[in-house]
């Protein structure tokens, strides 16, 4: 029997197909994430809390805040459903959340900084 066949339709749907790899309660919060599970790191906290993490994406969801990459994404609860697409970007009940492109704010250093200097024509 050849399997040729078979093993090229399995690949062919493995990679157009984006099931979900993750789904479990967290505090009452349904979460679903999804992508390449060799590329991620879950850790459970307590009382629900967890923090997700994938090359150039965290995601941390405690006392009932989510932030993504240190930028604070608002906030969830029981019966809320948190999704992580393949494309890294985070909805709460379907609402656009964020994305990997999220960056902390920096603070900003005020002593050390001058006005400019005024330029001559």
């Amino acid at each position: 029997m050849n399997l040729l066949p078979v093993m090229m339709l399995a690949l062919s749907m493995a990679t157009t197909m984006h099931p979900s790899y993750y789904q479990e309660m967290h505090g009452g919060i349904a979460v679903q994430i999804q992508g390449n599970p060799l590329k991620h790191r879950m850790e459970h906290g307590k009382n629900g809390d967890f923090t997700y993490e994938e090359p150039g994406m965290q995601v941390q969801c405690a006392n009932g805040k989510i932030r993504i990459n240190g930028v604070d994404a608002g906030e969830v609860g029981p019966g809320d459903h948190l999704e992580i697409d393949q494309d890294g970007i985070v909805r709460v009940n379907g609402v656009y959340r964020g994305d990997r492109s999220f960056s902390p704010v920096q603070p900003a250093v005020f002593e050390k900084a001058e006005a400019p200097k005024p330029t001559r024509r």
